[in-house]
C-alpha cells in the first residue's frame, strides 16, 4: 500500500516540478499548463492540432464530404497522395532556389 502512496507523491511531485519550470520559463519555450486537464500542452503541437482542423473544413466545404466519407479506390487514394507529394516537393525546390539566389 505506502509503495502505491509513495508512487502518486512522486508523480504529483513530477507534476509540481514541470508546472513550475513552466513558469520559470515565462512560457518562451512554447509549454503551458493546461489546469482543467491538469496536464502540460505543447504550443507547437496544439498549433498543428488547429491547422489540421481548419485544413479539414477548406476540404468539406470544397468537396462536400470527409476523408472519412469518400469512397475512393486505393488506387485513386494512392494516385492523390503522389499528387500531393510532387506539389510539396516543388514547393521545396521554391525555396530551396529561393534560398540559393539569396545566398542563405
Amino acid at each position: 500500500m505506502s509503495i502505491k502512496v509513495n508512487e502518486l507523491v512522486n508523480k504529483e511531485w513530477e507534476k509540481a516540478e514541470v508546472r513550475q519550470r513552466i513558469v520559470d520559463y515565462n512560457g518562451n519555450d512554447g509549454l503551458h499548463y493546461d489546469c482543467e486537464e491538469d496536464s502540460i500542452v505543447d504550443s507547437v503541437v496544439e498549433n498543428v492540432i488547429e491547422r489540421y482542423r481548419d485544413r479539414s473544413a477548406v476540404g468539406i466545404k470544397k468537396y462536400g464530404t470527409t476523408l472519412q466519407v469518400n469512397n475512393l479506390s486505393t488506387l485513386e487514394w494512392v494516385n492523390r497522395a503522389q499528387e500531393e507529394a510532387m506539389d510539396f516537393v516543388l514547393y521545396l525546390e521554391k525555396l530551396r532556389d529561393g534560398l540559393i539566389i539569396s545566398g542563405k
